[in-house]
């Protein structure tokens, strides 16, 4: 009998990736393959779908027809899937959409909702403690369907020696350094807690802010916040995972301020690099 086959919506993007662990921990039980090569099931296969709300926030023409397409496609999918036999699986990875959504995508998807959350056959919380708000948030997936399956930890290369990582971002070799490192997004709070270390921050403390930031309005409000401040840093720059363990590895504590959150890759991946983390407690792990 060939091995069970799972494909994954979105496709995992690189190894250490959530999708991508994801797909290593299923590799020696299921033959695990890209979305974007995957479009006729085969009896028993699963498709297992995150971030489908990543449909609806798209502003570019172009990238919103591209969306609406990869919308069509998955609901396809998931009416092939079920019609062989299959299962879809889900992963809740929020309560609600990170990014606002102007009002006629925000009704999009919560008919888009309404219509996927019935079809689900296994949906997955990263812990117990989620259940409870998951339950009442999404009625639609009865209580027996749940699963629970932790948030992998994430898989750094050998961090750069903690001194030469400081010296690169110009923080002082004795300083006290916080960092907030990952996608830079409005829910993360990241304006005001400028101004928090600012308001509190000793001639020691610094505070680097690494990643990649796709607004341009929030970016401007973040390099505003900062003002003249020498204590503050914004690399607006993707970071590569030797470049975010090594940042990880030369701070003092990294900092999230969070505004509303279920799961956060950002703190998972503070974790696994053993740097001890100061955010909200909205997440449950």
């Amino acid at each position: 009998m060939s091995r069970l086959r799972v494909a994954f919506i979105p496709s995992a993007s690189t190894p250490n990736s959530y999708l991508g662990l994801v797909a290593k921990g299923l590799g020696g039980q299921a033959n695990v393959l890209p979305n974007a090569k995957w479009f006729w099931p085969r009896r028993g296969d699963v498709l297992h779908v995150h971030w489908p709300e990543h449909h609806f926030v798209q502003r570019h023409p172009v990238t919103r027809i591209r969306a609406w397409l990869s919308l069509i496609r998955l609901k396809l999918l998931v009416g092939l899937v079920r019609l062989r036999g299959g299962a879809l699986v889900w992963t809740a990875h929020n309560l609600a959409p990170h990014d606002q959504l102007i009002p006629p995508d925000l009704r999009r998807y919560r008919r888009f909702m309404d219509w996927f959350l019935p079809r689900v056959d296994m949906a997955i919380a990263m812990s117990s403690g989620q259940l409870p708000q998951l339950l009442k948030q999404f009625p639609a997936v009865p209580a027996e369907r749940w699963r629970i399956a932790a948030h992998p930890t994430y898989e750094f290369p050998p961090p750069a020696p903690r001194q030469a990582t400081r010296a690169r971002f110009a923080v002082p070799a004795n300083a006290r350094l916080v960092v907030m490192v990952g996608l830079v997004r409005r829910y993360k709070g990241i304006p005001k807690a400028i101004a928090a270390f600012l308001n509190t921050a000793g001639p020691r403390d610094f505070l680097v802010i690494a990643g990649k930031c796709r607004r341009a309005d929030l970016s401007e409000e973040i390099r505003q916040a900062i003002g003249g401040s020498k204590q503050l840093q914004f690399i607006n720059t993707r970071l590569t995972d030797a470049e975010i363990g090594s940042l990880l590895n030369a701070a003092d504590l990294a900092l999230y301020n969070f505004t509303a959150i279920l799961n956060s890759g950002s703190v998972m991946a503070a974790l696994s690099a053993r740097c001890r983390v100061l955010a909200p407690a909205y997440a449950t792990f």
